[in-house]
């Protein structure tokens, strides 16, 4: 179950947190639940004393993908002043992409114009369930960086992985997944190449 979304705590603002959650669309071992996402998330908000004032989720979306909704949505939170603080899960969540769209998030962290460099708004506060926390100065910096990067090999790995498979399945005359080919049906697992399908298979005439 989620936790609540608490109110402001009398007597004083407390800092305004943006959630950020993408679920993969396949499935791999850094996979976890919505809900499991959504409670940590809140968890840290809630040891933090901060409040919430969006949740955004991205579902089925590739971390290699920039222009998610709900990640620029995310973002843009932070760009137009509407929190003080950004939470992810964990890197990998927020990007795949390595250095490249690290570097986009930390000028948007820092409040730098993409363009000149020059900070054109106040800094937020990236945080996420695992310890990063942009409040740790060239710390931080080292390690989202290096948790962006392994996050983009990871991706390339994954995409070797299922390229390499797709190839050895060609090469020894089967499908390498979906639907077989009209003609043909499947075979029990390690009995080679695929077989003609009776259904489809025609005697010749007499």
């Amino acid at each position: 179950m989620s936790l609540p979304i608490t109110g402001p705590a009398l007597g004083r603002r407390r800092l305004r947190a943006s959630i950020y959650i993408r679920l993969s669309h396949a499935a791999d071992a850094s996979n976890t639940s919505l809900d499991d996402m959504i409670n940590k998330c809140r968890a840290l908000l809630a040891a933090e004393d901060f409040e919430e004032i969006a949740l955004h989720i991205d579902d089925g979306i590739s971390g290699g993908v920039r222009d998610r909704p709900e990640f620029i949505a995310w973002l843009d939170d932070a760009r137009h002043g509407r929190c003080e603080v950004l939470v992810a899960h964990h890197v990998d969540r927020m990007t795949r992409e390595g250095l490249n769209v690290a570097a986009m998030i930390l000028d948007v962290q820092e409040g730098k114009d993409p363009v000149t460099g020059k900070i054109v708004r106040p800094p937020v506060r990236l945080m996420d369930t695992t310890g990063l926390d942009s409040d740790n100065g060239t710390a931080f910096r080292i390690m989202f960086l290096i948790k962006a990067e392994t996050a983009r090999d990871e991706r390339e790995n994954a995409r070797r992985r299922v390229a390499g498979r797709a190839t050895r399945l060609r090469l020894a005359g089967r499908w390498p997944g979906g639907r077989c080919p009209s003609g043909t049906g499947s075979c029990r697992p390690g009995t080679g190449r695929g077989r003609p399908s009776p259904s489809t298979t025609k005697r010749p005439p007499r």
